[in-house]
C-alpha cells in the first residue's frame, strides 16, 4: 500500500489506499529520492531509503506521526525489510544483506549494522540499485534473484535457507 511517484526530479514515499477510496498521502518527501517505505510490524516506525546524504541510506521515522528521523545504515543501504517481530531491520548493501537491531523507547535504539549474509554476486538490479531481496514471513529465509555466471542475462531465483544456523552468538 506504499509506493513512490516521480514528481519532477523528486521521488516520494506515499501511502495509497488499495481501494482508492481517498487520495494518496505523501509520507516522506524525496530529496531527491525517498523510496521503498515499510511500516514495522507493530505500526510504530516507517523504514525507507533516501539519497539525502548523496547515496542511498536507510532511515526510520515514527509512524504515523512522521516525527523524528534516525539513520539505520552507515555505509550505504537499500531495500529495508522488517523482521517478523520488528526487532531487526534488514537491508541490502551491494552483495551483502545487513542486519541492525532496533529497540523501542522514546527514540529507537539502533545497533551497529553488521553483515548477515553475503549473496552470490548479482550486479546492480536496474538504474544502479543494489539487488532487491525478500524475507519469508517466519524470518527463516531470504529470497533474491541473481544473474548466473553462465553468460545468460536472465536472473534466476536463489533461495538461502537456514541462514541463521551459521551465526555465532
Amino acid at each position: 500500500w506504499q509506493w513512490f511517484r516521480e514528481n519532477g526530479v523528486y521521488w516520494d514515499v506515499m501511502r495509497v489506499p488499495r481501494d482508492r477510496s481517498s487520495a494518496p498521502v505523501t509520507l516522506v518527501r524525496g530529496n531527491p529520492r525517498a523510496i521503498d517505505g515499510h511500516v514495522s510490524p507493530d505500526g510504530s516506525l516507517l523504514a525507507y531509503q533516501s539519497t539525502e546524504s548523496g547515496r542511498y541510506e536507510v532511515y526510520l521515522t515514527r509512524y504515523p506521526s512522521l516525527e523524528g528521523r534516525w539513520q539505520a545504515s552507515n555505509t550505504g543501504g537499500q531495500w529495508p525489510r522488517w523482521s517478523a517481530r520488528g526487532d531487526r531491520l534488514y537491508f541490502s548493501r551491494g552483495d551483502d544483506v545487513m542486519e541492525v537491531e532496533v529497540g523501542g523507547g522514546a527514540s529507537p535504539a539502533l545497533g551497529n549494522p553488521r553483515v548477515l549474509v553475503t549473496r552470490p554476486h548479482a550486479g546492480p538490479f536496474s538504474f544502479g540499485f543494489d539487488m532487491m531481496f525478500a524475507l519469508s514471513a517466519d524470518g527463516g529465509r531470504f529470497f533474491t534473484a541473481r544473474t548466473p555466471d553462465t553468460g545468460r542475462q536472465r536472473p534466476r531465483l536463489a533461495i538461502v535457507q537456514n541462514w541463521a544456523a551459521g551465526l555465532k552468538p
